[in-house]
């Protein structure tokens, strides 16, 4: 198997809606990423908050097509968390009640970990703080109420 990657909802997002100021940056990252033969995996929790996210700010109308798309796509992967991946995912945002994870994240990191996937395409700065390689680079991510603050500290705490 070749060099796995997990995509984040702030990354679909930004790749399915050109309005959103980092889609040339997250465009140029995927298009790095498949041009080197990585295989995208996701989880149905994304998906599903991706489907909220495009609701609330944007239209949902291109989302079947979309999520068809990624599932019968032979470059990605949709990941649906175990009920012990949940529980797990509980216990971390228990561990970490000084981080505004949200459970997509704390599931996410969860099935990055149980995957041995260290790479995140994403704009959430919480995959830099839960120690994952995170593409566009750290310095252009966001999402957090402290980017300031964060933006300072070492990737891995």
């Amino acid at each position: 198997m070749g060099v796995r990657c997990l995509v984040d909802t702030s990354a679909w997002f930004s790749l399915m809606f050109a309005g959103d100021r980092r889609h040339a940056q997250v465009r140029s990252a995927h298009a790095e990423l498949y041009s080197n033969g990585t295989l995208f995996v996701t989880s149905s929790l994304v998906l599903g908050e991706l489907y909220t996210l495009l609701s609330a700010r944007a239209s949902a109308a291109g989302f079947w097509a979309f999520r068809d798309r990624i599932l019968a796509s032979h470059r990605a992967r949709v990941l649906n968390p175990a009920p012990g991946q949940l529980d797990a995912a509980f216990l971390l945002l228990q561990r970490r009640k000084d981080r505004s994870y949200s459970f997509v994240d704390a599931t996410s990191f969860v099935l990055m970990r149980d995957e041995r996937i260290d790479t995140a395409l994403t704009l959430d700065r919480h995959f830099a703080q839960e120690g994952f390689m995170v593409t566009p680079t750290p310095d252009e991510l966001l999402h957090g109420p402290h980017d300031a603050d964060v933006a300072k500290r070492p990737a891995a705490e």
